[in-house]
């Protein structure tokens, strides 16, 4: 008869023990879940802000280059109107006058596309960075929890062998 009750109430430990367990599993679970959805949110909200940080850039670096296209076609316009006004004159140094001002304008979107593949290539080289972050971030996550998993495993064992 005692033995029965010992049996029983081994028994009842050890399925409480196999709850326990499995509510801790349960926990550790959801929390892993939270993780990496928070970390999954995390990486979309940077991306957006990557992505609109890009779009001002671009934007900017747009507007810019237009304004300046506008100046120099403005100003080119008004070496027009004086060349056609002196062209007996003067035509020979508004000719070369022309040709620098091309060349400054080539040379000047030439820089602008220049700092749009440096931007471009920065954007780039700081989402590997934030992708390495993000990896190492996961590594450490995993590595913590597979540390819990084993002390887990070795109290459960600790328990069952001080038990036995």
């Amino acid at each position: 008869m005692d033995m029965e009750k010992v049996m029983e109430r081994l028994e009842q430990m050890v399925a409480r023990q196999k709850a326990d367990m499995e509510e801790c599993r349960r926990k550790e679970k959801e929390e892993m879940e939270e993780c990496r959805r928070k970390e999954k949110e995390e990486m979309e909200e940077c991306r957006r802000k990557e992505k609109e940080e890009m779009e001002a850039n671009r934007r900017k670096d747009r507007e810019y280059f237009l304004v300046k296209l506008e100046f120099s076609q403005e100003k080119t316009n008004i070496m027009l109107a004086t060349l056609y006004a002196d062209r007996k004159t003067d035509k020979d140094d508004m000719l070369k006058e022309m040709k620098a001002i091309q060349e400054n304008r080539k040379s000047d979107k030439e820089d602008l596309k220049a700092k749009l593949d440096a931007n471009q290539e920065k954007a780039a080289a700081d989402k590997e960075e934030l992708k390495a972050a993000m990896q190492y971030m996961r590594t450490e996550l995993d590595d913590k929890i597979q540390h819990r998993i084993e002390n887990i495993l070795a109290i459960v064992e600790t328990d069952s062998s001080g038990r036995k």
